[in-house]
């Protein structure tokens, strides 16, 4: 298939795409658009941003065709020749997985905005011709060819092609290097001013500690593109050849906790280089961009991904054990934080995404696979590493995934990776499973186990701000409630949603109410448009408490021994 993309007017945010089909029998046959896309398992329904849509000869003839569905269009060819279907497509959508056009920048995910057909996606090659109204600087992993205002780029299937996100502005900034046989680039968009030594020697840090981990790369080369926008954003996506970061707002790009995010961010999407990418469930292979599909692996795909991102940057130094241990702290923070971590398991929370999204839509939806994954990811490492008296840990299983499965292109299924785990440390995992995976059992008490094991201690704080601590309410800036504590009184008195109007006869100003001292806290809210008053005592119950891990005052010469091989990576000296 070819296509063709055009961009004439930025301020309305539609791409002019057309696309050139050989008919090669007069069978009607469909052509699809994704309703999904790898790295978010969540309905996206693209279609909606497809304004005038038509399907002709090269004489501007109407070919016949049926819209199936919101995604699915059926063509009856006339006659054996090529045909066009032309379209427009509103890409306004400023993240990382979306299509964006603007004045100043263009960047497209082209699994959003192209039709594919279901019966040959998988082999048939691609080609794009982009052509620009101006000089534009470009970063793609695709094969490209540029000539004059046109730049065409290649793909050995439509897959390949989807997988491959492009960005254009007028100006980049890019940074190139190599390690082994592979080639990395950093490119970035934005009103900044990067440190390219840090940023660089960094970066070759931790991809080098990833690499040490598996002992291969999986691509000869590999894309950063960052987009930096005036806004807060922070979001990245995988892919096989590279990564997509949206990360704002760029008056904060020189700041300490901004790097942070950057190199957080960056690490854990370079894990997925291995850990979905190439190590992929068996229900994700081949990837269907139209249905559904369900895999029971989420939290070791994108859990384990959360773990071993901040793992590597503490192994490989660039970040320090409290850096690595604010970051683990706040996964075990939200968790804790969460209504529905005793009530709604790791494998129901991933099934869900594909009913409602990443969204909380009610206080016992779901959990976040994100975090809990993480935590429990730490925990079989533990387990492991206990087990073998630190001559074993999660590090060999990922190791055996990746070249039992992931090599081999082979889909693993849960099983396989309890198994391998299984069989490295000799331990029989069913509680592991019945308690943290497939239920719901208080994950406390073995993360104070685990963190003993490494002398550390975990820390469940009362937090300063009075409303959370002592009434159990999290609100934000325009006094919207956005979480209640299960274990407050407000829990059965208010909702989420409702907005303070006033609070101890003061009408609500977000610092005020984050700064007041009270035991009782007197509120009036709106809801759906009436007014309640509601009196709320002190719970005594620490809600929401703040998250830390330290180090054990009295910590054993063995509690040292294991920390130091929980935080160094002795195989460094290994070949690959």
């Amino acid at each position: 298939m070819h296509f063709n993309f055009r961009f004439q007017n930025p301020n309305k945010h539609f791409i002019e795409i057309s696309t050139e089909i050989i008919i090669k029998d007069l069978k009607p046959f469909t052509l699809e658009l994704a309703t999904w896309r790898p790295g978010r398992y969540e309905k996206q329904n693209y279609a909606k941003n497809i304004v005038f849509f038509q399907i002709y000869d090269k004489y501007k003839n109407p070919i016949p065709f049926k819209k199936l569905n919101t995604n699915q269009w059926e063509i009856s060819p006339i006659k054996l020749d090529i045909i066009f279907i032309s379209y427009f497509y509103y890409a306004k959508e400023p993240n990382a997985g979306g299509s964006w056009f603007k004045h100043d920048l263009i960047f497209i995910n082209f699994i959003n905005l192209l039709l594919y057909n279901p019966q040959n996606y998988l082999t048939e090659p691609c080609s794009v011709d982009l052509y620009f109204n101006q000089n534009y600087e470009f970063d793609t992993a695709l094969k490209f060819i540029k000539y004059d205002n046109k730049l065409t780029l290649f793909s050995n299937s439509f897959l390949e092609l989807a997988d491959s996100p492009f960005l254009s502005a007028q100006k980049l900034i890019k940074i190139i290097f190599n390690i082994n046989s592979t080639q990395f680039s950093l490119t970035f968009f934005g009103n900044i001013n990067p440190n390219l030594s840090k940023i660089s020697s960094d970066f070759e840090a931790f991809i080098l500690e990833l690499m040490y981990l598996f002992e291969s790369f999986p691509e000869y080369y590999y894309h950063f593109q960052f987009i930096i926008p005036p806004f807060e954003k922070y979001h990245g996506v995988e892919h096989s050849k590279g990564t997509v970061i949206v990360l704002g707002p760029d008056s904060e790009f020189e700041s300490y906790d901004f790097y942070k995010s950057l190199l957080g961010i960056s690490s854990h999407e370079l894990f997925h280089a291995w850990n979905i990418c190439k190590i992929r469930p068996k229900n994700l292979l081949p990837y269907n961009f139209y249905e559904a599909q369900y895999f029971p692996e989420g939290f070791i795909v994108e859990g384990v991904t959360t773990y071993y991102g901040d793992l590597m940057l503490l192994k490989s130094g660039v970040w320090s054990f409290d850096e690595f241990a604010v970051e683990f702290s706040k996964s075990i923070q939200n968790h804790l934080h969460n209504n529905a971590k005793l009530t709604v398991s790791l494998l129901d929370s991933h099934t869900d995404l594909w009913t409602d999204g990443y969204q909380i839509s009610h206080p016992f939806r779901k959990i976040s696979i994100y975090d809990k994954g993480s935590i429990i990811a730490f925990i079989l490492d533990i387990y492991i590493r206990k087990a073998t008296q630190n001559n074993g840990s999660l590090n060999d299983v990922l190791r055996i995934m990746w070249n039992n499965f992931g090599k081999k292109s082979i889909g693993y299924d849960l099983n396989d990776y309890l198994e391998i785990a299984k069989n490295i440390s000799g331990l029989n995992l069913t509680d592991y499973y019945n308690n943290f995976i497939a239920g719901t059992v208080n994950i406390i008490p073995e993360l104070n186990s685990c963190f003993d094991y490494l002398g550390l201690k975990l820390n469940l704080n009362c937090s300063f701000i009075t409303h959370q601590s002592k009434f159990g309410l999290k609100v934000n800036i325009n006094g919207i409630i956005t979480e209640i504590s299960e274990k407050s009184e407000a829990y059965f008195k208010l909702d989420v949603g409702d907005k303070i109007i006033k609070f101890n006869d003061e009408f609500y100003d977000f610092h005020t109410f984050n700064s007041f001292e009270s035991e009782i806290l007197i509120l009036t809210i709106e809801r759906l448009g009436e007014l309640f008053s509601f009196k709320l005592y002190d719970t005594n119950e620490n809600c929401f408490p703040f998250i830390s891990i330290s180090i054990n005052e009295f910590i054993t010469s063995e509690q040292k021994e294991n920390f130091s091989d929980f935080c160094v990576n002795h195989k460094k000296l290994m070949k690959f």
